[in-house]
């Protein structure tokens, strides 16, 4: 136990356009079918295990996984910078370490059947492809961060913990006290999502601080409606991150939600608090209901983005992300629940 002992103090740190592409006025999916795309989700996690007993593999991991792997190496299991020999030898006292092969079994015993991330993946890719026919899209490699990090990017590298994504009944997320409203999105459904909204925090990054609760609330719209572009096949309770229920009470109550924040003139409102409020995961929305999910506002914001393209007509996607003009979006899309 060694290793474990050496990375236990991080192990819940993460816990926590050449071609333009329009977007109809009736937002649908459009047609991919001819995209070819030859992606993978590859796995360094079953490399990391099955090459760490041979000679040179390091030498072979960083070939195959590029600058990725010594991001992961260093950045994320926390190894200090030294030579080939010491970062084969803690890697091998990782991979060998009791409670690592552990967590290895559990994610290959959820992820036996990797169709549906692959698939999940492959309309990614395509839909990437169609809106972004200039850009290159990220390989995609899953790791065992050890519960560090849900999702990592790099120059042309998307990264996915996939101990992260293991369901919210894991055990281990009980002995980390894992609170239940985090474990919604630690789902194996939720893995593609989350890697896409990751991806366009890479791709389109956007300074939150000192932005008002509008421009707040407008961008956390786009990153949604971002994501169901890219994967259209998408239920509205896997994109939110909440369960029938919830999704269904804020339908019912957005008139209430839009109420409120008008009436308590917050929309200009930088105050970091009202953020955290309304779009942080919490058990709740603190002063409604015990029915009222957490991050509402993500919901407005994606309502009024949604509603927006639609009385657009149509509109550049990507000329839609880079709109820093939240006041006119609001505006010109009519938006009155």
């Amino acid at each position: 136990m060694q290793f474990y002992s050496k990375i236990s103090t991080y192990f819940v740190t993460g816990l926590l356009l050449a071609s333009i592409q329009f977007i109809s006025c009736n937002p649908g999916d459009p047609d991919v079918s001819d995209i070819q795309t030859d992606i993978v989700l590859e796995r360094l996690d079953r490399d990391l295990a099955m090459y760490m007993a041979k000679g040179d593999s390091v030498d072979f991991l960083r070939s195959k996984y590029g600058t990725f792997f010594d991001n992961y190496s260093h950045g994320i299991l926390k190894i200090p910078v030294s030579d080939d020999e010491d970062l084969a030898e803690a890697l091998s006292s990782f991979i060998n370490d009791a409670s690592v092969k552990l967590v290895n079994r559990y994610i290959d015993s959820v992820f036996k059947d990797m169709g549906p991330v692959q698939s999940d993946l492959e309309e990614f890719a395509k839909h990437y492809a169609y809106y972004f026919p200039s850009d290159t899209f990220p390989r995609i490699i899953g790791v065992n961060s050890f519960f560090d990090i849900s999702i990592m990017t790099d120059h042309g590298y998307l990264g996915i913990g996939l101990d992260m994504f293991l369901g919210k009944n894991c055990t281990f997320y009980d002995e980390l006290n894992v609170p239940l409203f985090k474990r919604k999105t630690m789902t194996p459904d939720q893995v593609v999502p989350l890697a896409i909204a990751g991806w366009f925090q890479s791709d389109h990054p956007y300074e939150l601080e000192g932005k008002d609760f509008l421009s707040q609330m407008i961008h956390r719209g786009k990153e949604l409606f971002y994501v169901e572009k890219m994967l259209p096949s998408i239920s509205d309770t896997t994109l939110l991150g909440y369960t029938q229920k919830e999704l269904d009470w804020c339908k019912e109550n957005e008139s209430r939600i839009w109420g409120l924040f008008i009436e308590n003139k917050i929309l200009f409102s930088k105050d970091p608090s009202i953020y955290s409020k309304f779009m942080i995961q919490a058990p709740k929305t603190a002063g409604f209901p015990d029915e009222a999910p957490d991050r509402i506002a993500s919901f407005i914001g994606w309502r009024i983005v949604t509603k927006y393209v639609e009385q657009s007509g149509e509109i550049d996607l990507l000329q839609l992300i880079k709109s820093k003009n939240s006041v006119q979006i609001l505006e010109q899309s009519g938006y009155k629940p």
